[in-house]
C-alpha cells in the first residue's frame, strides 16, 4: 500500500503525472463505470483525498480542478456502478476529516486555473464543487463538519459571499441572454422585415441566438444549483448571516439585488 503522506512529503510531482492519471480516470468513470471499484480503489481514494485537500503539491489549481472532476463524476446520480466507490470515498476518515473544508477553500481560490478560458472554467469548477457539497451534505458526519467549518473563522464566510457573487452574476448574465434571445426571436417572427435583412445578417443573428441559448442553460444550471446550496445550508447553518454589520450588510445588499433581478422591478 502507497503511504501517500510520505510520497507527498518527499518527492517532488512532475504535474503530467496527476493530470495523466485524472485523465485516466475520468475516461474509466465515463466508459467502464464498473472498473472504477476494485481492489485498488482505495489507493484511489487516499490519492484523490490527498491531493485535493493539499493542493500546495501540484503546480496549478487546473491540477486540482482536475480530480474534483474524477469525484464530481462518479457521483451515482451520474453513474450508478460507481455508487459503491463514492460511499467508500466520502466515508473515508481523511475525507470526513478535511475534504468539506479543502473544497469550500477551492471554492473561493479557484479565480484562476492557468488556462486561456479560466473566467469560465472557474464556473465550472464551483459547479462541480457545489454538487459534491450537496451530497456530502446528505451525510451526517460531512454536515456537520461543514456547519462546524461555518463556526470557526472567516473562510466560510468567505465561501457564502463567492457563493452570493456567482448566483448574482450568473442571474444577471442568464436574463440578459434571455433578452436577447426573445428580441431575436421576436424578429424573427416579423417574417417580411426578417427577409428584408441580408443573408449574412441574419445568419449572424442566428449564430448569436444559438450561442444565447447555449449560455443561458449553462448559466442558468449553474445559478440553480448555487441558489439550492443557498437553501439546505441555511436550514441550519444561521449564525454567519447575523455576523456584525459589514457582514450582515453585504450579504443582504446580495439577497436584494438577486430578488430584484428575478421580479424585473429593477
Amino acid at each position: 500500500m502507497f503511504d501517500w503522506y510520505f510520497i507527498c512529503s518527499h518527492c517532488l510531482f512532475d504535474s503530467r503525472f496527476i493530470e495523466d492519471v485524472a485523465d485516466f480516470l475520468m475516461f474509466t468513470v465515463q466508459n467502464m463505470p464498473q472498473v472504477i471499484d476494485t481492489d485498488a480503489s482505495s489507493e484511489l481514494v487516499i490519492f484523490l483525498v490527498v491531493f485535493i485537500c493539499s493542493p500546495s503539491y501540484l503546480s496549478s489549481p487546473h491540477m486540482v480542478a482536475k480530480l474534483i472532476e474524477v469525484i464530481f463524476l462518479c457521483n451515482p446520480n451520474l453513474h450508478s456502478m460507481t455508487s459503491n466507490f463514492h460511499r467508500r470515498l466520502l466515508s473515508h476518515r481523511l475525507a470526513q476529516q478535511h475534504l468539506a473544508r479543502a473544497l469550500m477553500k477551492f471554492y473561493t481560490d479557484v479565480e484562476s486555473t492557468g488556462s486561456a478560458s479560466e473566467f469560465y472554467d472557474k464556473f465550472t469548477i464551483r459547479y462541480h464543487i457545489s454538487v459534491i457539497i450537496k451530497e456530502m451534505w446528505k451525510d451526517t458526519v460531512h454536515r456537520e463538519a461543514i456547519i462546524e467549518e461555518s463556526k470557526n473563522g472567516r473562510q466560510f464566510v468567505r465561501f457564502i459571499n463567492m457563493l452570493m457573487n456567482d448566483t448574482t452574476y450568473l442571474l444577471d448574465e442568464s436574463l440578459e441572454s434571455l433578452k436577447r434571445i426573445h428580441d431575436v426571436q421576436e424578429a424573427m417572427d416579423r417574417k417580411e422585415e426578417w427577409h428584408r435583412q441580408s443573408q449574412e445578417q441574419q445568419q449572424t443573428r442566428q449564430r448569436q441566438l444559438a450561442n444565447d441559448e447555449r449560455q443561458c442553460r449553462s448559466y442558468l444550471t449553474l445559478a440553480s444549483e448555487t441558489v439550492d446550496m443557498f437553501h439546505y445550508l441555511t436550514k441550519n447553518i444561521k449564525e454567519p448571516f447575523l455576523r456584525p454589520v459589514s457582514t450582515a450588510m453585504h450579504v443582504f445588499l446580495k439577497c436584494k439585488t438577486n430578488l430584484i433581478i428575478f421580479s424585473g422591478t429593477g
